[in-house]
């Protein structure tokens, strides 16, 4: 029995060492062939920023307890700032209407053969075919765009500039008189007749325009940034002009001779222009998912300098004289005053963002400016009266309203 336990405790020392040896090799090439962490991925050009969408992924400009990002920088690289922009340009279309403005009555016409009065303010058959209403106050087509830059790394400190430009608007009456149709007549109060007269004319044209342009440009700071949004203060300067028109121009004959024809023509121009320096706030918030709201709100203190230029003329058989029907020596030339005004501006926009770098976006945007003179609040429609007509120098108030679609592209 004692051969038979050396016999296997022999067999048991001689088989140790096999069992601690390492395992055969296996060759490599014979494994599938797996990605790593960090090794470049395949080319692909939607892994461009540009291209590729945000999915919902953290915003936050460092990883902290609770954002969401992994604590190592190794495994998953620090997730960019709200916007991964440095430069950003945003065009968009712009739909809005201006304030519009109160034209006196310019044009009237009464039935054939109702006399004496014909085409006066007082008479029941009288009907106001230009003027007598607010006018230049329809939506017209135009452009709003903002621009800016970063100037630092940490996109505390930027620059941007805000272009406004909005369609004319204009509205306009032509018309002759024919010898059995209405009467054509330009109302007016004469001072001889100390009543509202209508002075007929063979024929006549008249037109109310107006057109905006400006824009805005601005330090930026940024106030706050978090994985919702951020918040930046705006300090600038702001430039905004305004143009009003109204030409009327007619012709007139009397008792048929050549020798009495007349043609008049009366110009009324303002120009505004205001200067100013602004503050306000501005940011992006993301609302859920790919959805944002941006904002903006400045409230510009400065100056307007308004120009408002007012000329006539009357052309006879014997020559041409300064001075039209409501243009005359009581109100002929330039006038230039300067206002203080304040304007203050909102801008909201719901975002959609398709990529990094892209985004398309509507909103609204209005504004509100003090100390206006507006070229219809500038005619008098008084006649042969004593510096009549004059010159009203009348001030209003002018907003500006709209809708925006547009782009919102960064690099």
């Amino acid at each position: 029995m004692w051969k038979k336990l050396s016999a296997l405790g022999l067999a048991a020392l001689m088989a140790s060492p096999m069992l601690a040896a390492d395992p055969p090799a296996v060759n490599s090439t014979q494994l599938p062939k797996t990605n790593t962490l960090g090794s470049p991925p395949d080319a692909n050009r939607y892994a461009d920023p540009f291209f590729a969408p945000p999915d919902g992924r953290p915003v936050m400009e460092a990883w902290r307890p609770g954002s969401g990002a992994a604590p190592s920088e190794s495994l998953v690289p620090h997730p960019e700032l709200f916007r991964p922009e440095r430069v950003w340009f945003a065009p968009d279309f712009y739909h809005a209407v201006g304030q519009g403005t109160l034209l006196p009555p310019l044009v009237t016409s009464a039935p054939n053969g109702t006399g004496p009065g014909a085409g006066a303010l007082n008479q029941p058959a009288t009907s106001i075919l230009f003027g007598g209403e607010r006018t230049l106050n329809r939506f017209r087509p135009g452009v709003r765009a903002n621009a800016g830059l970063w100037l630092t790394d940490d996109h505390r400190f930027g620059i941007d500039g805000t272009f406004l430009y909005l369609g004319d608007a204009t509205s306009s009456f032509s018309d002759r008189a024919s010898p059995t149709g209405p009467v054509l007549a330009r109302p007016v109060y004469s001072g001889d007749f100390g009543a509202q007269v209508g002075i007929p004319v063979e024929s006549i044209s008249a037109r109310a325009h107006s057109a905006v342009i400006g824009g805005d440009f601005n330090l930026r700071y940024g106030l706050t940034t978090s994985e919702l949004g951020r918040l930046d203060l705006l300090v600038g300067y702001r430039y905004l002009n305004l143009r009003d028109t109204v030409d009327v121009e007619s012709s007139h004959t009397f008792a048929n001779t050549p020798l009495l024809d007349v043609a008049v023509s009366d110009h009324f121009r303002t120009l505004n222009q205001f200067h100013g320096g602004q503050i306000g706030l501005g940011g992006t918030h993301r609302l859920f998912g790919r959805l944002t709201l941006t904002t903006k709100a400045t409230v510009a203190v400065g100056v307007n300098i308004s120009d408002v230029t007012i000329g006539g003329k009357t052309f006879t058989a014997t020559g041409v004289s300064d001075g039209g029907l409501l243009t005359g020596p009581g109100n002929i030339g330039n006038h230039r005053d300067n206002y203080f005004s304040v304007m203050p501006e909102a801008t909201a926009k719901l975002g959609w963002d398709f990529t990094d770098r892209l985004r398309v976006n509507a909103g609204y945007s209005g504004l509100f400016w003090t100390n206006v003179r507006r070229a219809a609040d500038q005619i008098d429609t008084a006649i042969q009266l004593r510096g009549r007509p004059g010159f009203p120098n009348d001030s209003t108030t002018y907003w500006l309203q709209g809708w925006t679609v547009g782009l919102d592209l960064r690099y």
